[in-house]
């Protein structure tokens, strides 16, 4: 005898429970053999369903498996065709920003392999992109199979944010010179709804690095164009740099890099 509808959705119901259950175990073998025992069980249509089915919390299998960081159940789910890798959690977050969150670059390399989205923004497009994600957790790896993967390291968030301007806040060092190294320069030089630049930011905190680096990758025009954007008061980088108390070598080292970039010496504060 056929099973009824009823019988097929409570058995679904029941494979849900368990490979969720299994996934944050980190059962690997365990959650393999019951994707398989669905697949062979199921029509796509109800296979589909019980991939994407979500949690207490909103979260489906794949959302579980990169949240807790396991690039092996990550690739077991996604070995089937019938997994959405750009599913949406209750929130609206894919499974790439659990996977960028926790930094798990194995992981993120598993998704990309199946051509998740790098390039949208969150939240029906209006809020930031995963590489503001990742530039807010600061990790650098991770960062780095994204912009290869073809994301924007010069994209804005609805908050008028770079990517860079969310790595050199959390002073992640690191994450910013994997920007910068592939492709970010240009926005060294956008302001935020603060007026304030990403160079700003890092002459603030005395990151030489990271405006070493700059130096070294950017154009002559981008420099230009960056190097004398005016503070909120109207400081200018080389002033700032050299008037900050504490940390007198790096101020000094930012003012003898600044002015050797192009720096106005002259310039003049409100």
């Amino acid at each position: 005898m056929s099973s009824s509808p009823s019988t097929n959705l409570e058995a679904m119901h029941n494979y849900q429970s368990i490979l969720h259950k299994m996934i944050w175990e980190g059962n690997v073998n365990g959650v393999s053999e019951l994707l398989a025992r669905a697949s062979s069980k199921n029509n796509g249509n109800s296979f589909r369903s019980l991939l994407e089915a979500q949690n207490a919390d909103g979260q489906t299998a794949l959302h579980l498996a990169c949240r807790r960081g396991s690039a092996e159940l990550v690739e077991a789910i996604l070995s089937y065709p019938e997994v959405n890798v750009d599913v949406l959690d209750k929130d609206g977050d894919p499974p790439l920003v659990f996977a960028l969150a926790t930094g798990s670059p194995e992981c993120v390399r598993a998704l990309l392999s199946r051509y998740a989205n790098v390039r949208s923004g969150l939240r029906d497009g209006f809020g930031p992109s995963v590489a503001h994600v990742c530039a807010y957790h600061g990790h650098p790896d991770c960062m780095r199979e994204l912009l290869l993967a073809g994301a924007d390291p010069n994209a804005i968030d609805d908050e008028g944010e770079s990517v860079l301007h969310r790595a050199v806040t959390k002073k992640y060092t690191e994450c910013a010179l994997v920007i910068l190294e592939h492709g970010g320069c240009k926005s060294m030089g956008i302001l935020n709804s603060k007026n304030l630049t990403p160079l700003h930011l890092c002459v603030t905190t005395w990151n030489v690095a990271v405006v070493k680096r700059w130096i070294e990758a950017a154009s002559s025009e981008e420099i230009a164009e960056t190097i004398d954007v005016p503070s909120p008061v109207g400081t200018a980088l080389s002033m700032a740099a050299a008037l900050k108390k504490g940390h007198e070598a790096n101020g000094r080292e930012l003012v003898q890099i600044l002015l050797a970039a192009g720096a106005d010496a002259t310039a003049q504060d409100t």
